[in-house]
């Protein structure tokens, strides 16, 4: 289930072998009330606006 409480936080790792022309050509296809941001400011804004969930895998 998807959490209905926004905004969502998405944290993205962009590897190496990634050029900053590929980065930003996939960054353009977003919808515009996406905002991509450094990672402090992220870590900022996610802590001051939890709407996460923790979950761990329980295993069987």
């Amino acid at each position: 289930m998807i959490n209905a409480k926004l905004p969502y936080f998405l944290l993205v790792h962009v590897r190496e072998s990634s050029d900053v022309a590929r980065v930003k050509a996939i960054c353009d296809k977003l919808s515009k009330n996406i905002e991509v941001v450094p990672l402090d400011v992220f870590l900022k804004m996610a802590g001051e606006a939890p709407t996460y969930q923790e979950n761990y895998y329980q295993g069987k």
